[in-house]
């Protein structure tokens, strides 16, 4: 029998926050990717056969949890804003093939199909099927956290929440050719995107700065819309936020917020009821909301080194009365 003359790749998409979003007709639907996507595309080189892709969401679209599908997602996303083709073995070919089109059938035998947005979504389902035919991100030591580093050892590992996050990892899988003239990356622009999808996707931004803009979100933000003040909602959940971190007041220590009866100001009080801080509606609609929480980071990350450098002070002040009582020096 001869040798299978046909070449096989899998070419692994990432779009992010922004990216215009193509309707059944594959035209633009005026619409944009919320959280951003990841997916895979399989090929087998042979003339006339298209490239199948697949990628896992919820039925209910946009919902963060509930019954997940498998879908063609190349006629979904108008562009990628990053993607790495390799070319694989045709085992492996077959291999995420068969995980691939088991999952579109509905079977549950390599992964749920019920969808959660934190720890079974596209990026799960993308690291899985690459799992599955043997193609593993590779280690790095000045990024990887000890979880991750662990994971990857197990060959566990499922990537990052958000998609955009993926992009280092993808490209440290090894390609099993590694000379061969299909393997590719294009890096493409980031789309343009609004004031929440922006957030999604800065990376300099601290865990704890986002949540804490989350959490204004979820109620006063919501107050906000009810006066009628939507227009300026970012900017003003932004300046809450700056205001917050300036006062040491922690997103799990809030009690209460709200909008004075003049609607002129916003009120945020800790669980303490000692800390609290009142912030001028209409100085707060004038703010970009963008260099706002910049701006709070930058302040969140400046009082995190301020703090350690007291706690240092502090120990060396211990260390220092501990040698003085005891008579001895400490190098």
């Amino acid at each position: 029998m001869a040798d299978d003359p046909r070449r096989y790749t899998v070419t692994i998409n990432i779009a992010a926050p922004g990216t215009p979003l193509l309707g059944n007709d594959g035209k633009p639907n005026g619409e944009t990717s919320l959280p951003g996507h990841m997916w895979f595309s399989l090929s087998d080189g042979a003339d006339g056969n298209p490239d199948r892709s697949y990628g896992f969401a919820p039925i209910e679209s946009g919902s963060i949890t509930g019954r997940g599908q498998i879908s063609a997602d190349d006629q979904h996303y108008a562009e990628s804003y990053y993607q790495r083709t390799i070319e694989i073995t045709k085992e492996q070919y077959d291999k995420l093939y068969e995980f691939a089109e088991t999952a579109r059938t509905g079977n549950e035998k390599y992964m749920s199909l019920n969808y959660n947005g934190l720890n079974n979504s596209c990026v799960d389902f993308v690291y899985k099927g690459l799992s599955h035919a043997g193609l593993h991100a590779g280690l790095d030591i000045w990024k990887d956290s000890a979880r991750d580093m662990f994971n990857k050892r197990a060959n566990d590992f499922e990537g990052h929440m958000k998609p955009v996050n993926n992009v280092d990892s993808i490209r440290s899988i090894p390609a099993p050719f590694p000379d061969s003239e299909l393997n590719r990356e294009v890096q493409g622009k980031m789309p343009s995107r609004n004031f929440k999808q922006w957030l999604l996707t800065e990376h300099n931004i601290d865990d704890n700065v986002k949540g804490m803009y989350a959490k204004l979100e979820s109620d006063l933000g919501t107050q906000i819309n009810e006066k009628g003040a939507g227009k300026w909602r970012n900017a003003m959940l932004a300046e809450t936020t700056y205001a917050c971190i300036e006062r040491g007041i922690n997103a799990d220590k809030i009690a209460h917020m709200g909008i004075n009866e003049d609607k002129n100001s916003f009120y945020v009080i800790a669980d303490n009821k000692r800390d609290f801080v009142s912030v001028d509606a209409i100085a707060a609609a004038k703010v970009n909301p963008e260099e706002r929480l910049l701006e709070a980071n930058q302040l969140y990350l400046q009082m995190g080194q301020q703090l350690e450098q007291k706690d240092l002070d502090r120990q060396r002040q211990i260390a220092q009365q501990q040698e003085h009582n005891s008579g001895m020096k400490i190098t």
